[in-house]
Protein backbone atom coordinates (compact mmCIF):
# COMPACT_ATOMS: atom_id res chain seq x y z
CA UNK A 1 0.00 0.00 0.00
CA UNK A 2 1.06 3.30 -0.81
CA UNK A 3 0.66 6.29 2.09
CA UNK A 4 1.30 10.10 2.02
CA UNK A 5 -0.30 12.89 4.02
CA UNK A 6 -0.32 16.40 2.33
CA UNK A 7 -2.04 19.67 3.07
CA UNK A 8 -4.85 20.16 0.65
CA UNK A 9 -3.02 23.79 -0.20
CA UNK A 10 -0.94 21.51 -2.10
CA UNK A 11 -3.57 20.56 -4.64
CA UNK A 12 -5.46 23.89 -5.24
CA UNK A 13 -5.15 27.21 -5.70
CA UNK A 14 -8.46 27.77 -3.44
CA UNK A 15 -8.28 28.95 -0.29
CA UNK A 16 -8.21 26.72 2.32
CA UNK A 17 -7.44 26.21 6.19
CA UNK A 18 -3.67 26.22 7.00
CA UNK A 19 -4.27 23.06 8.91
CA UNK A 20 -6.24 21.06 6.38
CA UNK A 21 -4.65 17.83 5.52
CA UNK A 22 -5.18 15.02 3.06
CA UNK A 23 -4.16 11.38 3.54
CA UNK A 24 -3.62 9.16 0.91
CA UNK A 25 -4.44 5.06 1.11
CA UNK A 26 -3.70 3.50 -2.40
CA UNK A 27 -3.89 -0.42 -2.95
CA UNK A 28 -0.82 -1.82 -5.04
CA UNK A 29 -1.83 -3.58 -8.15
CA UNK A 30 0.03 -6.56 -8.91
CA UNK A 31 -0.58 -9.63 -10.75
CA UNK A 32 -2.00 -11.59 -7.93
CA UNK A 33 -4.48 -8.51 -7.66
CA UNK A 34 -7.15 -6.64 -9.37
CA UNK A 35 -4.93 -4.47 -11.41
CA UNK A 36 -8.22 -2.19 -12.52
CA UNK A 37 -8.98 0.82 -11.63
CA UNK A 38 -10.52 0.96 -7.67
CA UNK A 39 -13.62 2.40 -5.75
CA UNK A 40 -12.97 5.64 -3.81
CA UNK A 41 -13.70 6.75 -0.33
CA UNK A 42 -13.30 9.91 1.22
CA UNK A 43 -13.25 9.76 4.68
CA UNK A 44 -14.58 12.34 7.07
CA UNK A 45 -14.29 12.11 10.35
CA UNK A 46 -16.28 13.12 13.29
CA UNK A 47 -14.98 15.49 16.30
CA UNK A 48 -18.22 17.99 16.56
CA UNK A 49 -16.35 20.59 13.95
CA UNK A 50 -14.36 20.82 16.72
CA UNK A 51 -11.55 18.38 15.89
CA UNK A 52 -11.09 15.88 13.82
CA UNK A 53 -11.23 11.83 15.13
CA UNK A 54 -8.51 9.85 14.32
CA UNK A 55 -10.42 6.86 15.45
CA UNK A 56 -12.50 7.51 12.58
CA UNK A 57 -10.06 8.32 10.36
CA UNK A 58 -7.33 5.61 9.71
CA UNK A 59 -9.19 2.55 11.24
CA UNK A 60 -11.51 3.38 8.51
CA UNK A 61 -9.70 3.77 5.62
CA UNK A 62 -8.12 0.44 5.96
CA UNK A 63 -11.13 -1.33 6.23
CA UNK A 64 -12.00 -0.15 3.12
CA UNK A 65 -9.01 -0.73 2.07
CA UNK A 66 -9.54 -4.32 3.13
CA UNK A 67 -12.45 -4.54 0.83
CA UNK A 68 -10.95 -2.78 -2.17
CA UNK A 69 -11.07 0.73 -1.90
CA UNK A 70 -8.67 3.36 -2.57
CA UNK A 71 -9.39 6.15 0.14
CA UNK A 72 -8.07 9.61 0.87
CA UNK A 73 -8.91 11.02 4.47
CA UNK A 74 -9.70 14.50 4.52
CA UNK A 75 -8.61 16.11 8.07
CA UNK A 76 -10.78 19.52 7.34
CA UNK A 77 -10.93 22.93 9.07
CA UNK A 78 -12.65 22.92 12.59
CA UNK A 79 -13.87 25.54 14.91
CA UNK A 80 -15.69 28.10 11.75
CA UNK A 81 -18.66 28.12 10.51
CA UNK A 82 -19.87 27.29 7.01
CA UNK A 83 -19.06 26.93 4.09
CA UNK A 84 -15.24 26.38 4.56
CA UNK A 85 -15.13 22.45 5.47
CA UNK A 86 -17.72 21.72 2.88
CA UNK A 87 -15.59 23.57 0.54
CA UNK A 88 -12.60 21.71 0.72
CA UNK A 89 -14.65 18.30 0.94
CA UNK A 90 -15.49 19.54 -2.85
CA UNK A 91 -12.08 20.51 -3.72
CA UNK A 92 -10.19 17.08 -2.83
CA UNK A 93 -13.51 15.30 -4.72
CA UNK A 94 -13.02 17.41 -7.59
CA UNK A 95 -9.37 16.21 -7.19
CA UNK A 96 -9.67 12.40 -6.62
CA UNK A 97 -12.05 12.92 -9.86
CA UNK A 98 -9.72 14.56 -11.86
CA UNK A 99 -6.55 12.47 -11.02
CA UNK A 100 -8.85 9.47 -11.42
CA UNK A 101 -6.05 7.34 -13.95
CA UNK A 102 -3.11 8.40 -11.94
CA UNK A 103 -4.84 7.28 -8.64
CA UNK A 104 -6.55 4.05 -10.15
CA UNK A 105 -9.96 5.16 -9.26
CA UNK A 106 -13.01 4.49 -10.99
CA UNK A 107 -14.02 8.07 -11.41
CA UNK A 108 -17.92 6.75 -11.78
CA UNK A 109 -17.41 5.30 -8.25
CA UNK A 110 -16.27 7.64 -5.95
CA UNK A 111 -18.22 7.58 -2.65
CA UNK A 112 -17.92 9.75 0.89
CA UNK A 113 -18.51 8.33 4.82
CA UNK A 114 -18.86 10.55 7.42
CA UNK A 115 -18.79 10.18 11.14
CA UNK A 116 -20.67 12.45 13.55
CA UNK A 117 -20.16 15.85 12.54
CA UNK A 118 -18.85 14.58 9.63
CA UNK A 119 -21.93 12.89 9.34
CA UNK A 120 -23.61 16.23 8.96
CA UNK A 121 -20.85 17.54 6.62
CA UNK A 122 -21.49 14.90 4.12
CA UNK A 123 -25.31 14.74 4.14
CA UNK A 124 -25.52 18.39 3.87
CA UNK A 125 -22.51 17.90 0.97
CA UNK A 126 -25.39 15.91 -0.57
CA UNK A 127 -27.18 18.37 -1.81
CA UNK A 128 -24.77 21.43 -1.35
CA UNK A 129 -22.58 20.01 -3.82
CA UNK A 130 -23.83 22.01 -7.32
CA UNK A 131 -23.10 25.20 -5.01
CA UNK A 132 -19.69 24.34 -4.54
CA UNK A 133 -19.59 23.27 -8.42
CA UNK A 134 -20.23 26.86 -9.07
CA UNK A 135 -17.58 28.16 -7.18
CA UNK A 136 -15.18 25.33 -8.65
CA UNK A 137 -16.08 26.18 -12.21
CA UNK A 138 -16.71 22.78 -13.11
CA UNK A 139 -20.06 20.41 -13.54
CA UNK A 140 -22.12 18.70 -10.75
CA UNK A 141 -21.92 15.78 -11.33
CA UNK A 142 -17.93 15.49 -11.65
CA UNK A 143 -18.10 16.10 -7.42
CA UNK A 144 -21.75 14.29 -6.98
CA UNK A 145 -20.97 11.36 -4.85
CA UNK A 146 -21.76 7.37 -5.69
CA UNK A 147 -22.83 6.61 -2.51
CA UNK A 148 -22.88 8.57 0.95
CA UNK A 149 -22.59 6.66 4.21
CA UNK A 150 -23.36 8.14 7.22
CA UNK A 151 -22.55 6.47 10.20
CA UNK A 152 -24.33 8.37 13.92
CA UNK A 153 -24.82 11.38 11.92
CA UNK A 154 -25.79 14.90 13.33
CA UNK A 155 -28.22 14.85 10.24
CA UNK A 156 -30.40 17.46 11.39
CA UNK A 157 -29.03 21.46 12.41
CA UNK A 158 -32.82 21.68 13.63
CA UNK A 159 -32.83 18.98 16.33
CA UNK A 160 -30.82 19.50 19.00
CA UNK A 161 -27.27 17.30 20.11
CA UNK A 162 -25.63 16.89 23.33
CA UNK A 163 -22.27 18.87 21.43
CA UNK A 164 -21.56 21.73 20.21
CA UNK A 165 -21.77 20.66 16.66
CA UNK A 166 -24.75 22.69 15.71
CA UNK A 167 -23.18 26.24 16.94
CA UNK A 168 -20.25 25.60 15.59
CA UNK A 169 -20.89 25.32 12.29
CA UNK A 170 -23.67 27.67 12.05
CA UNK A 171 -22.48 30.22 14.19
CA UNK A 172 -25.34 30.48 15.65
CA UNK A 173 -27.32 31.65 12.70
CA UNK A 174 -30.79 30.18 12.54
CA UNK A 175 -30.75 30.90 8.66
CA UNK A 176 -27.73 28.87 7.85
CA UNK A 177 -29.20 25.80 10.36
CA UNK A 178 -32.41 25.81 8.36
CA UNK A 179 -29.98 25.55 5.03
CA UNK A 180 -28.00 23.24 6.44
CA UNK A 181 -30.47 20.64 7.57
CA UNK A 182 -30.44 17.39 5.65
CA UNK A 183 -33.64 16.11 6.14
CA UNK A 184 -35.62 19.54 5.39
CA UNK A 185 -33.05 19.41 2.11
CA UNK A 186 -33.21 16.20 1.11
CA UNK A 187 -34.86 15.79 -3.27
CA UNK A 188 -35.26 13.05 -5.71
CA UNK A 189 -31.88 14.14 -6.87
CA UNK A 190 -30.05 13.11 -4.14
CA UNK A 191 -27.52 10.21 -3.67
CA UNK A 192 -28.06 7.17 -2.39
CA UNK A 193 -27.41 6.73 0.77
CA UNK A 194 -26.08 4.24 3.92
CA UNK A 195 -27.17 4.98 7.40
CA UNK A 196 -26.07 3.60 11.00
CA UNK A 197 -26.27 4.55 14.35
CA UNK A 198 -27.49 2.95 17.45
CA UNK A 199 -31.00 2.88 19.68
CA UNK A 200 -28.61 4.32 22.85
CA UNK A 201 -26.88 6.97 21.36
CA UNK A 202 -26.92 9.77 24.12
CA UNK A 203 -24.90 12.45 22.42
CA UNK A 204 -26.70 12.30 18.99
CA UNK A 205 -29.88 10.72 19.83
CA UNK A 206 -30.93 7.86 16.99
CA UNK A 207 -34.00 10.76 16.07
CA UNK A 208 -31.39 12.27 13.66
CA UNK A 209 -30.82 9.36 11.68
CA UNK A 210 -34.56 8.38 11.06
CA UNK A 211 -35.60 11.66 9.77
CA UNK A 212 -33.00 11.31 7.47
CA UNK A 213 -34.20 8.02 6.04
CA UNK A 214 -37.73 8.92 6.08
CA UNK A 215 -37.13 12.12 3.94
CA UNK A 216 -34.90 10.17 2.08
CA UNK A 217 -37.70 7.27 1.47
CA UNK A 218 -40.32 10.12 0.68
CA UNK A 219 -38.27 11.55 -2.38
CA UNK A 220 -37.37 8.11 -3.60
CA UNK A 221 -34.04 8.01 -2.98
CA UNK A 222 -32.43 4.58 -2.78
CA UNK A 223 -31.27 4.09 1.07
CA UNK A 224 -30.46 1.51 3.76
CA UNK A 225 -31.18 2.35 7.34
CA UNK A 226 -29.02 0.02 9.82
CA UNK A 227 -30.25 0.80 13.58
CA UNK A 228 -28.42 -1.36 16.19
CA UNK A 229 -28.99 -2.26 19.59
CA UNK A 230 -26.35 -1.00 21.30
CA UNK A 231 -23.42 1.01 21.46
CA UNK A 232 -22.21 4.62 22.75
CA UNK A 233 -21.84 7.21 20.27
CA UNK A 234 -17.95 7.31 18.17
CA UNK A 235 -18.60 3.53 17.74
CA UNK A 236 -16.22 3.76 14.67
CA UNK A 237 -15.46 -0.25 13.41
CA UNK A 238 -16.58 -1.31 16.89
CA UNK A 239 -13.72 -3.34 17.40
CA UNK A 240 -10.60 -3.92 19.10
CA UNK A 241 -8.65 -1.22 17.00
CA UNK A 242 -10.43 2.02 17.92
CA UNK A 243 -11.81 0.74 21.78
CA UNK A 244 -10.21 0.22 24.65
CA UNK A 245 -9.34 -3.84 26.26
CA UNK A 246 -12.07 -3.52 29.07
CA UNK A 247 -15.11 -2.50 26.45
CA UNK A 248 -17.92 -5.09 26.50
CA UNK A 249 -17.38 -6.27 22.51
CA UNK A 250 -19.95 -8.48 22.53
CA UNK A 251 -22.22 -6.14 22.95
CA UNK A 252 -21.59 -3.68 20.11
CA UNK A 253 -20.55 -7.46 18.34
CA UNK A 254 -23.32 -7.02 15.54
CA UNK A 255 -22.95 -3.46 15.01
CA UNK A 256 -19.80 -4.49 13.19
CA UNK A 257 -21.73 -5.34 10.44
CA UNK A 258 -22.05 -1.90 9.14
CA UNK A 259 -19.24 -1.67 7.02
CA UNK A 260 -19.80 -4.31 5.36
CA UNK A 261 -23.60 -3.65 4.47
CA UNK A 262 -22.37 -0.29 3.17
CA UNK A 263 -19.66 -2.00 0.52
CA UNK A 264 -22.99 -4.02 -0.78
CA UNK A 265 -25.23 -1.19 -0.84
CA UNK A 266 -22.57 0.91 -2.68
CA UNK A 267 -21.89 -2.26 -5.07
CA UNK A 268 -25.48 -2.51 -6.02
CA UNK A 269 -25.58 1.07 -7.14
Amino acid sequence: MEYKKIKLSEITDQKVGDNTTVEFYRLENSGEVRNEPHPAMIVVPGGGYAWCSRREAEPIALRYCSEGFNCFVLSYSVNVTYPLPHFELSILFRYVYEHADELCIDKNNISIVGFSAGGHLCASYGFLYPEFAKQLGCDPNIIRPHTIVLAYPVASTIMETNSDTKKIITGGSEELAKKLSGPENVTSEYPPTYIWTTKVDQCVPMEHSVQMAEALKKHGVAYQFDLFDFGVHGGSLCNRAVYAPDFNFDEVAPNRMWIENSVNFIFKK
